[in-house]
C-alpha cells in the first residue's frame, strides 16, 4: 500500500494517528447510544460502516482520499468493542463464557488477518484484502441480524454495581470500578507493544525471515484463542474471575520474564520464541475475564460510555508507551521490549492482586 500509492513515512503515521483519534471519538458517540437503550441496533449501524468503508477504501489512489476512508474505516470500527461487550453483558447468562467466545473470535480475526493479508497482498494487489474483509463485514452484518435480531433483550446479568450502589457502598464501588480500568489499560499496552515490535525483534534482533516473525506473533494468538473460547471454564475451575485474573497474569510475567532471560543466550533462541508465542495464552485468556469484572462493576445505564472511556485511555495509552518503545529501541537496540513487555505485565498483576 505504502509503495502503491507512494506515501512517505509521515503521511502513514498521520494516517494511523488519525485512525486512533476517530476510533476514540466514535467509541464514546456509539457508547452513548448503546446506553440509550439502542445497543443491538448501534452495533448493527457499526457493522454496515464497516463494511461499506472496507469496501470504499479500495478506491484510494492519493494520500487525502486514504486518510479520508481510513478515518471513516476506524470510525466505524469504534463500535465493536464498547456495544458488543454491552450486548454480551446484558444478555448473556454466563457472562466469562460469552466474553471468551467474543473475544477468541477477534482474536482468531487478527491471526487470520496477520498470515493471510500480507500473501495476498503480495501476491495480488493490497486493494483485495480490503474487498475481502468487506464482505466478511456483510456476511457478519446479515448473520447478527439473523441470530441476535435487532430488538432490545432485557438483561440476563445482575447488575453488581447498580447493587453496591443502592447498598451505600460508595468506597467499595469506585475500588471495584477503577482497579480494573488499571488493568485493561495495562492489557492493551502489552498487547499493543508486543503484536507491533515482536515482529521486529525477531526479525532484525533474531535473524527470521519477515514471513516466520509475522507467523509467530499469529501463533502468539493462536494459541491465545484456544484457551480464550474457553475461558468460562477456567473460571469455574478457579473458582472466580479474580482468582483467574490473578494466576493469568502472573503465568503471563513469569514467562515473559523468562524469555527475557533468554535474550542474553543467542544458543536458546529457539527456547525464547516458543516462550514469546506460549505467553499468549495466559495474556489473551485475561481479556475476557477482566472485560467482565469492567462491566460487574459499572451501573447497567452507562456500559456503553464505561467500555468506551475504558478502551479509549488504553488505545491512547497504548500507543503512547509504543512510541516510547520504539524511541528506546532506536537507542538501545530491539531486546529492549522484553523488558518493557515484563514490566507492563508486573504492573497488571499487581492490580490483580489489589481487586
Amino acid at each position: 500500500m505504502r509503495v502503491g500509492l507512494s506515501l512517505s513515512l509521515v503521511e502513514i503515521g498521520t494516517v494511523l494517528s488519525a485512525g486512533l483519534l476517530a476510533t476514540v471519538v466514535m467509541q464514546f458517540v456509539f457508547g452513548f447510544f448503546s446506553d440509550a437503550g439502542f445497543t443491538k441496533r448501534v452495533l448493527f449501524v457499526g457493522l454496515a460502516s464497516l463494511a461499506v468503508a472496507n469496501l470504499v477504501f479500495v478506491e484510494a489512489t492519493s494520500f487525502w482520499q486514504m486518510l479520508l476512508f481510513y478515518v471513516l474505516l476506524r470510525g466505524a470500527a469504534g463500535a465493536y468493542h464498547p456495544v458488543s461487550f454491552s450486548v454480551i453483558f446484558r444478555t448473556a447468562s454466563n457472562r466469562a463464557a460469552s466474553l471468551g467466545f467474543q473475544s477468541a473470535f477477534g482474536d482468531a480475526s487478527l491471526a487470520f488477518a496477520m498470515v493471510s493479508t500480507g500473501f495476498i497482498a503480495e501476491s495480488l494487489g493490497w486493494r483485495l484484502p480490503f474487498v475481502l474483509w468487506g464482505v466478511g463485514c456483510v456476511i457478519a452484518l446479515f448473520a447478527f441480524a439473523w441470530l441476535m435480531g435487532i430488538g432490545e433483550t432485557k438483561a440476563a446479568t445482575p447488575d453488581l454495581a447498580e447493587k453496591l450502589l443502592e447498598a451505600g457502598h460508595g468506597r467499595k464501588f469506585s475500588r471495584s470500578f477503577l482497579i480494573p480500568q488499571f488493568s485493561t489499560v495495562f492489557l492493551q499496552c502489552l498487547y499493543l507493544v508486543f503484536s507491533g515490535f515482536m515482529p521486529l525483534y525477531l526479525n532484525v534482533s533474531l535473524g527470521l525471515s519477515p514471513g516466520i516473525s509475522a507467523l509467530a506473533v499469529a501463533l502468539w494468538l493462536a494459541f491465545g484463542v484456544c484457551f480464550t473460547f474457553n475461558a468460562g471454564r477456567f473460571v469455574a475451575f478457579f473458582g472466580s474471575e479474580k482468582t483467574t485474573l490473578k494466576v493469568s497474569f502472573v503465568l503471563t510475567t513469569i514467562i515473559l520474564a523468562m524469555a527475557t532471560v533468554l535474550t542474553f543466550s543467542k544458543d536458546l533462541w529457539i527456547v525464547d520464541v516458543v516462550l514469546e508465542i506460549l505467553s499468549g495464552v495466559p495474556f489473551f485468556l485475561s481479556f475476557p475475564v477482566v472485560y467482565g469484572l469492567v462491566g460487574a462493576t459499572v451501573p447497567g445505564k452507562r456500559l456503553g460510555l464505561a467500555y468506551a472511556g475504558n478502551l479509549g485511555l488504553s488505545l491512547v495509552a497504548g500507543s503512547l508507551l509504543s512510541y516510547g518503545a520504539g524511541y528506546l529501541s532506536s537507542i538501545y537496540s530491539l531486546a529492549v521490549v522484553l523488558p518493557i513487555l515484563v514490566t507492563v505485565a508486573l504492573a497488571a498483576t499487581v492490580t490483580a492482586f489489589l481487586l
